[in-house]
């Protein structure tokens, strides 16, 4: 059986919609049935596949293409994973609507990110009391370990960081 939507490729996924207690099925292709699943195209299927109308139009389905690596859209959409920088750009109209599907908005709206202004600071800190520690441990210094364990527990714990206790 072929692809109801594209009527190219065999159909090896059917697709199930309900809408208002109507149940509506289709068999897709791998490739339709993910532009479907991402709400990028209709989920209609076409009846027959349209010829192109001149021999310089692209053909119907013809793909967008990363000018920079030269992924292509529905490359992206088999691995959900961009060939370069320039795919954001080259895709944002389609990202926009995979984002709003998946996601409800294509912007983010939580909170804006703060970092803490003793955060680096904190954070050499604590490599350093690692170090430390461990040379107290090879040299079996176990009371001056126990302190810096827990001076690395304070630190992880004014970062905001599960400290290993917290883990188990």
């Amino acid at each position: 059986m072929l692809c109801e939507r594209c009527n190219l490729r065999p159909a090896t996924q059917r697709v199930v919609e309900v809408v208002a207690g109507k149940r509506r099925e289709w068999h897709l292709c791998e490739e339709c049935a993910t532009e479907v699943a991402y709400g990028l195209v209709a989920t209609e299927p076409q009846e027959t596949q349209a010829e192109p109308e001149s021999p310089s139009a692209p053909p119907p389905g013809a793909t967008l293409r990363c000018p920079t690596c030269g992924l292509t859209y529905r490359e992206f959409l088999k691995t959900l994973r961009f060939g370069c920088a320039d795919c954001y750009t080259a895709f944002a109209e389609n990202l926009q609507v995979l984002l709003k599907e998946l996601h409800g908005d294509y912007r983010y709206r939580g909170l804006p990110h703060h970092p803490h202004p003793q955060k680096e600071q904190w954070v050499q800190e604590l490599a350093r009391l690692h170090d430390l520690l461990e040379t107290a441990v090879l040299e079996e210094d176990f009371e001056r370990a126990a302190e810096l364990r827990d001076q690395i527990q304070t630190l992880l714990e004014q970062l905001g960081w599960k400290t290993a206790s917290e883990n188990r």
